[in-house]
């Protein structure tokens, strides 16, 4: 194998453990959280909690009906959040048309997709091993119990309990499928990621929804997405995320989303 992919894989490998921690530790936050709530359907308070400040988000309005308040954080980023009933509609269809509306707000490239199928087969082989391919690319296979990565020029798989990453070339696909991580997707190309989680039940919503990009829609934003949490059956808390920070996810390490989580969770009961 040559250096270039002996740096390259171990990039690789290092993802796959970052990934890995971040997912056993929002695990262990999930349990928690069990004990806590006790896993029964969730209600909303007939006025939102809004408190004056949460983490790095500040409150600058709040409705005196006490249906909505506005917060400012870090890179000017704006959290709306408001108590939505769905008035008869399903809180897929409601939560759609936030995604579409936001979607708007920030220049999406149509390439946001899959970028393919796991490379190679899925044949467990003890040890690791690098080759040059048919075509001439740089090859590596390393299937190791709970741990399996094929690379093919620029293209990877990696498999580890609960999740899967697939790349090639500008695309990378990670599914997850543990802790508060369950049902979430990250989608990215160069220059933008889509990240989305959907922990809904046969009685509560739970979802989270983020498109972040380099390049700046018309008004400026940058960033997107929603929390979205309640009864099925509505009504819901939805905090409603907006920021031109040219470099979201580094300010705060990504911290505003667990507080909007925060400010979403303290209106439920």
């Amino acid at each position: 194998m040559s250096k270039s992919g002996l740096r390259a894989n171990s990039g690789l490998v290092l993802t796959c453990i970052l990934v890995s921690a971040v997912g056993l530790a929002a695990c262990q936050r999930q349990k928690r959280s069990e004990v806590v709530v006790g896993g029964h359907r969730l209600a909303v308070a007939e006025r939102l909690s809004c408190p004056e400040r949460q983490g790095r988000l500040e409150r600058v309005s709040q409705a005196s009906d006490g249906q909505s308040c506005v917060y400012s954080g870090p890179g000017e980023t704006h959290v709306t959040v408001f108590r939505v009933a769905l008035a008869g509609r399903s809180a897929a269809n409601v939560l759609q048309d936030t995604r579409l509306e936001l979607g708007g707000l920030v220049p999406t490239p149509p390439s946001l997709t899959h970028p393919g199928e796991s490379i190679g087969s899925e044949e467990s082989t003890a040890g690791q091993h690098g080759a040059s391919g048919t075509d001439g690319h740089e090859q590596t296979r390393i299937d190791l119990p709970g741990l399996h990565i094929h690379t093919d020029g620029d293209k990877a798989s990696v498999i580890l309990p609960g999740v899967n990453i697939n790349a090639e070339g500008e695309k990378a696909h990670i599914s997850t499928g543990i802790g508060e991580l369950k049902n979430a997707t990250i989608d990215a190309v160069d220059g933008a990621v889509r990240i989305t989680s959907d922990m809904t039940d046969a009685g509560n919503v739970d979802q989270s929804w983020m498109v972040a990009t380099d390049k700046p829609g018309a008004a400026g934003w940058r960033s997107v997405g929603y929390v979205a949490r309640g009864p099925l059956a509505g009504p819901l808390v939805v905090a409603r995320m907006q920021s031109r920070s040219e470099r979201h996810h580094d300010h705060g390490s990504g911290l505003e989303i667990e507080d909007i989580r925060r400010l979403v969770g303290q209106s439920l009961k």
